[in-house]
């Protein structure tokens, strides 16, 4: 076959978000398939050698649509916490400048505001799957309260469905490609204009 390896795949996407962006704290959420298992395994290995760290991992089963359960387990709100944590986790937010600001814009029905506050003890979570999976996650994140958290994947999230899938809770994710149209780069150009001639068609 001719195609981008995942080890390719994952050394050019971590060199965007560890040394270009500088994400150090990560989640994987992954679905329990070989392919998951793999891709998850090959990015946890590149990112500690980079010097990254995952605070949280969970898998779900690939026929799933409702990813609450693993939401609230990476983010501390699926099992009762110690009084004690709660104590110490609500006087540390109370003493946060952004306090006040993240209570004005949070949002949730009536039966979410007993749940505790979520702990968002990462800054990026790696979702290898397609892109329709990642389009019912995304959205149910923020449903969470799982917010201003980098999205990145694998190349199986390229396809113009995200975007009319998911929309807005997609925005400014980042994946790798083993072709990007608009790249400039004359061989592409020119590939782009002989095929267009040959098959009319992009």
């Amino acid at each position: 076959r001719n195609f981008i390896t995942p080890s390719q795949e994952i050394t050019t996407l971590l060199n965007a978000v560890i040394d270009k962006m500088g994400i150090r704290r990560f989640a994987i959420l992954y679905p329990e398939n070989s392919y998951g298992r793999f891709f998850m395994n090959r990015f946890w290995d590149k990112l500690e050698n980079m010097g990254g760290v995952v605070t949280a991992v969970e898998s779900y089963d690939p026929e799933s649509t409702d990813f609450a359960d693993q939401i609230k387990k990476m983010t501390g709100t699926f099992y009762p916490r110690p009084a004690s944590v709660e104590k110490e986790f609500e006087q540390t937010d109370l003493t946060d400048p952004g306090y006040d600001e993240r209570e004005k814009i949070k949002e949730g029905p009536e039966d979410k505001q007993d749940e505790p506050e979520p702990i968002i003890d990462f800054d990026a979570i790696f979702i290898p799957d397609g892109f329709q999976t990642v389009a019912m996650i995304a959205p149910q994140l923020v449903y969470h309260d799982v917010r201003d958290v980098q999205l990145i994947g694998t190349s199986m999230w390229q396809s113009d469905k995200l975007i009319k899938l998911a929309k807005d809770y997609v925005q400014g994710a980042i994946f790798p490609s083993a072709f990007f149209e608009k790249s400039g780069a004359p061989g592409v150009e020119n590939f782009i204009k002989s095929y267009k001639e040959n098959f009319g068609t992009d």
